[in-house]
C-alpha cells in the first residue's frame, strides 16, 4: 500500500514475475485477506496482501489460482 513497496513490486512484474492471482482473475476483486473491524469480510472489502510471483521460467506451468474463501468465512 506504500509507495516504495507498490514500486517494488513493479519492478518484479516489469522483470517477469508473474501475479498468479491477476494472471487467473485479471480484472476480479480477489482478496486473500479481511480485516475483522468494520464488517470488511461481509462488505468484500479485503486487501491483497500476500502474492504468489512465479519467475519466468515457472509461470507458464500455472494451471489455477484463487482464494479459499470458505475457510476464512468459517472464522467469522
Amino acid at each position: 500500500m506504500q509507495p516504495a513497496s507498490r514500486a517494488a513490486y513493479a519492478r518484479l512484474v516489469k522483470q517477469g514475475w508473474t501475479d498468479c492471482l491477476r494472471k487467473i482473475h485479471a480484472d476480479a476483486p480477489i482478496y486473500p485477506f479481511w480485516h475483522y473491524s468494520r464488517n470488511r469480510w461481509q462488505r468484500d472489502a479485503g486487501l491483497r496482501i500476500d502474492h504468489v510471483l512465479p519467475s519466468p521460467d515457472l509461470a507458464h506451468r500455472l494451471i489455477e489460482a484463487g482464494v479459499d474463501k470458505a475457510s476464512f468465512g468459517k472464522a467469522q
